[in-house]
Parts: C-alpha cells; sequence; structure tokens
C-alpha cells in the first residue's frame, strides 16, 4: 500500500522505492532502500524503524553452558524492541549438563524448545529449529552470546534495503573475555586462509564481506531453506561459510551490519580438535574451489600491482619480470599453487601419510665425480619434478669445489617465475633452497641453479626427504 512519501524524500533524498508500512518515531514512514545512500548527517537524523508485518525467528542453537545460555536469553529478551512480533526458538542438542532440564520449565508464550535425544552437531540443530520456525525472518545465534539494545535493528535494515540486495547479514563481534575486537566479516587471505576480519573500516555503511560467522546472522527463511539450509557434513565448523557461497549462489550479498555490536564467549559452544578441523576445510575447499580461487585470483591482482613489498613476506624469494608482464596470469599461477599448497596439507594430516608428496626426480648438466662421490654442477643444471602435486620445499646440498675464500653466489629459479638467490662468503658446506615453489598445473616443475663457483652436490631435499642423486 502506497502510503505517500518518504521520510528520505522529505529530507532531500530523491527515492524512487515504493514506501513500505516501516514506522519511524518522529511518525515518518520509509523504505528500507534509502539508508544505505544517505550520508552520515542524514543517517544520524534517522530514527530505528519498527518492523509491521514480519515475524522474525530467533533460532539459537543450544549444547550445554547452562548459565551462559540463561544470561543469552536474558539479555536477548531485554534488547529487542517493544512491539516487535518474533518468536525464540531453542534448540537444544542433547546437552548434557542441566540445560534440557531448564529449558522445560520455560514457559514464555513467545519460546519454543526444540529438543533432542542424540547429539547431532551445530548444523543439524539449526536445521531442525529453522524447520519449525514461523519467522519470514530467521536470526541464527550461539548460546554464548550478550546482547544490548540496539544491536537488532541495523541487520534488520542491512538485510530488508532493496538497493543492497542483501541475502545475508551478520554483525561486529567482541570477545567478552578481554573486549578485544574478534570478528568483523570473514576474507581469506593471501595464502588461502580464511580469517576473521578483526578492524572495522572507516566507510559510513554496511561492509560488503566475503562471508560472515554463522554465531549471529540473518536471512530470509525462504532463502535458506532454497539453498538447503546448514550442510550437515560439516562437523561444528565451515558450515557458515559454505551458507555464505550457496546465498551468493543465488546472486546475493553477504554484509556485515557495522552498527550492530555484540559481546562472545568465543570458542566456548566449540571445543578445539584439528583433525575435524582440517576435514572440514578440505570439504568446503573441494565445494567451493573454483570460487575460492577466483578470490584469491582478485587479492592477487591487486598485490601485484602494488609492487613487491605488498607481497615480499607472502612469497619465498622474489618473482621474475618476465612472469609479471602478464598479471593475471600470474595470478592464477599463484592462486593455484596457494590452493595446493593448502590441500597438501590437509591430505597429510588426515592420512597421517606424505606418499601423496612423492614423485619423480631427474637432473641435467650434472657430472657423477667419483673422486668425490658426489656430482658436480660446473655452473648451471637443471633439476625436473614429475609428479608432485605439490613441492612444499627444495634444497640442493653438498659443498662448494673451488677457492671456498673467493665470495660466490647461488641462483634458483623456478619455472622462470621465481627466484632466490644466495650469497656465499667463507663457507664450505652448501644448504641452499627454497620453500613453497610455485608449480605449474600439470606440468612438470623445472629448478635451474646456477652458481658462480663448481658445487658438489651429495643430494636435494624434496618435501622434507632426502633424495640422493
Amino acid at each position: 500500500m502506497l502510503l505517500g512519501r518518504c521520510f528520505c524524500y522529505q529530507i532531500g533524498f530523491n527515492c524512487q522505492c515504493p514506501v513500505q508500512e516501516y514506522f519511524v518515531h518522529d511518525g515518518h514512514f520509509r523504505p528500507a532502500g534509502c539508508l544505505p545512500r544517505l550520508d552520515r548527517t542524514i543517517a544520524a537524523a534517522m530514527q530505528r524503524p519498527l518492523l509491521k508485518n514480519i515475524k522474525i525467528s530467533f533460532v539459537v542453537a543450544v549444547y550445554n553452558g547452562l548459565s551462559e545460555t540463561r544470561e543469552m536469553l536474558e539479555s536477548l529478551q531485554a534488547s529487542l524492541p517493544v512491539g516487535l512480533t518474533h518468536e525464540i526458538i531453542l534448540s537444544d542438542d542433547s546437552s548434557s549438563d542441566g540445560v534440557s532440564v531448564w529449558l522445560n520449565l520455560l514457559s514464555d508464550p513467545q519460546i519454543r524448545v526444540k529438543n533432542s535425544t542424540i547429539n547431532r552437531g551445530y548444523a543439524a540443530n539449526i536445521n531442525a529449529g529453522v524447520g519449525i520456525a514461523k519467522g519470514d525472518i530467521i536470526c541464527l545465534l550461539n548460546n554464548d552470546l550478550l546482547f544490548e539494545p540496539g544491536w537488532l535493528e541495523p541487520m534488520i535494515e542491512v538485510l530488508l534495503c532493496c538497493q543492497l540486495n542483501c541475502g545475508l547479514v551478520g554483525n561486529v563481534h567482541y570477545r567478552i573475555a578481554d573486549g578485544s575486537l574478534d570478528h568483523a566479516g570473514i576474507g581469506i587471505s593471501p595464502a588461502a586462509q580464511f580469517y576473521h576480519i578483526s578492524k572495522i573500516s572507516d566507510f559510513a555503511g554496511p561492509l560488503k564481506t566475503l562471508a560472515v560467522t554463522g554465531a549471529c546472522v540473518m536471512l530470509r527463511k525462504r532463502d535458506f531453506e532454497k539453498v538447503g539450509g546448514f550442510d550437515e557434513t560439516f562437523e561444528n565448523g565451515g558450515e557458515d561459510i559454505d551458507l555464505c557461497f550457496k546465498i551468493r549462489q543465488l546472486t546475493k550479498n553477504i554484509y556485515v551490519a557495522k552498527a550492530s555490536q555484540i559481546r562472545h564467549h568465543v570458542g566456548l559452544t566449540r571445543k578445539k580438535d584439528n583433525l575435524r578441523d582440517f576435514r572440514n576445510s578440505r570439504h568446503l575447499y573441494r565445494r567451493w574451489r573454483k570460487e575460492i580461487k577466483w578470490v584469491l585470483v582478485d587479492i592477487w591482482l591487486e598485490l601485484l600491482s602494488t609492487g613487491p613489498r605488498a607481497y615480499a613476506d607472502k612469497l619465498d624469494g622474489k618473482l621474475v619480470a618476465k612472469f609479471l608482464e602478464t598479471p593475471h596470469t600470474a595470478s592464477l599461477v599463484i592462486a593455484e599453487s596457494m590452493l595446493r599448497r593448502q590441500e597438501s596439507f590437509w591430505a597429510e594430516k588426515l592420512s597421517n601419510s606424505k606418499s601423496h608428496l612423492a614423485g619423480l626426480l631427474s637432473t641435467r648438466g650434472l657430472k657423477y665425480s667419483s673422486t668425490h662421490a658426489a656430482f658436480l654442477l660446473e655452473r648451471s643444471g637443471e633439476f625436473h619434478l614429475r609428479g608432485f602435486p605439490y613441492v612444499r620445499n627444495f634444497y640442493v646440498c653438498g659443498f662448494r669445489a673451488g677457492n671456498v675464500s673467493i665470495p660466490s653466489k647461488i641462483e634458483i629459479r623456478v619455472n622462470d617465475r621465481q627466484m632466490v638467490e644466495f650469497e656465499l662468503s667463507v663457507e664450505r658446506n652448501i644448504n641452499a633452497g627454497i620453500r613453497d615453489p610455485l608449480l605449474v598445473q600439470n606440468t612438470e616443475c623445472i629448478i635451474n641453479v646456477e652458481s658462480t663457483q663448481p658445487l658438489l652436490l651429495t643430494h636435494v631435499v624434496v618435501n622434507d626427504r632426502i633424495l640422493f642423486l
């Protein structure tokens, strides 16, 4: 129903959105789509809206932590705007510390309890709670959070903003233990590792991000159901990032509502389990490898355009100038190599074996010296690595054949893309190499070693294994 010009229009913003029934304390109506395009002054002048004709279901994942769950529920109820149509669903994953007994004693008509006789894990627990939710909008919560008035409205504004095309919104988390900022979104590092953004940008509006933690997120129930909810293959970790990628496939965006700030007992609901985390990570990357790789390509394009100082601490050695002449190709190679590094790490940890790091080694330009029982590299030599899915490190080992009182230099070049240099003064023994060299997909790795003095090589090290020549 069109109710007339909205508040934004009356203060001079040319809004084209149809006016919806959002009540503002000063008596005016305005659409949710206006706020992000307003500057700070206008935004500060606007009052928070109270939603009408929309019901929110707060779905709380509960597993043990009786005192924290009580505190969470009390702070949640105290923080909600007066008149908000809502329900609170406490989904208990077979708690064993008295939580289940306490939940069943609750008599508030706005609280519903979903019990489970077995422990199914976080994803299945949330899915079960959402399954009985009656709200158009769902807000998924951990049971180790603390809320204060004003946290909810910014998330609603961002989610319902038609111009943002928001599919899912998170918020800012501060650690209860020390007050430090723990989460303002989730990014991915140049080394292909997901991390919590721990710095709030100066940009006035909501922050568009790759993903957010599932500890406190809001989205439309129909979108959650459309993408199949949380993937229950994940074991208490990774399902939140997976959900964000699935929402992005609906061509919708992920945001952090920076004005929404809560406190969090970080780590209380999930104990550390390295093997579980490795399995979750491997499953996540297998599913979204293509999408993650393109995010990495963009990251490395920006780093390469900035210059060597921007990535010097992220690669061993330096990149060859000719390789940098085609920055997009270079970014593709680096992104692929970073992904392989992660995949190799998980394969090793989960199989408790290094067999996946094995391959074939051959050499060119070396001559065997029976006198020294070593291979002579006069000026240059090549090492060909075949069948290695990933090379963690490569070292040539032996000793100098010439006059050790004369300074010399060794250069190691990988696939004409990456190189390291070593200056030798009076050292006789040599152990020179490169960590995490950049590989070319589905081709052999060619490593050129050049020296200003002859070298006598006894062996090489590949992936921490000694290989005799």
